[in-house]
């Protein structure tokens, strides 16, 4: 869908709320990630997301906006309907984190970022060092310094560890 009018955009946005909506009601354990990636690397991410995935016990499904490269992809374990198939809370956050690990590394290896329009949370904070590298997090916290050099507006957040 080219969102190219006031009316596509909001039935585009309607679209996207839809999606995450009914990939929640059907999912009893659930974790996400945002990406982007240059539009040309899109079509080999996906390719890569899905080979990977299959070596996980839960299901992964995507969607994205292909325009600017962002994709939402969400790993899906048990069944809401039927109450079954969900793997042990554990264990399930244990394959989602090496999930995640490949799946960022693929990012920065495609010169994409670990976080699409929403920004890194503190979930996803972790793989942050690996995808911008210890001189872009060095010059945030720079700059995080000049605007707030006692460090007191939003303490421990992404640049700073406190």
């Amino acid at each position: 869908m080219l969102a190219d009018t006031p009316a596509k955009i909001k039935d585009a946005w309607a679209a996207r709320s839809s999606f995450l909506e009914g990939i929640e009601e059907q999912t009893i354990l659930l974790d996400e990630c945002d990406v982007v990636v240059p539009v040309t690397k899109i079509p080999e991410f996906v390719v890569f997301t899905d080979e990977i995935g299959a070596d996980y016990d839960f299901k992964v499904k995507m969607f994205g906006h292909a325009g600017d490269g962002n994709l939402h992809i969400y790993t899906c374990s048990g069944d809401k309907k039927t109450g079954t198939g969900a793997l042990a809370l554990d264990e399930f956050e244990k394959q989602v984190d090496d999930f995640m690990t490949r799946l960022y590394a693929k990012t920065t290896e495609l010169g994409g970022q670990i976080s699409g329009e929403h920004a890194i949370g503190y979930g996803k904070v972790k793989y942050l060092m690996d995808n911008l590298g210890p001189v872009n997090i060095r010059l945030q916290q720079e700059i995080k310094k000049v605007f707030d050099p006692k460090l007191i507006l939003n303490p421990g957040k992404v640049c700073y560890k406190l």
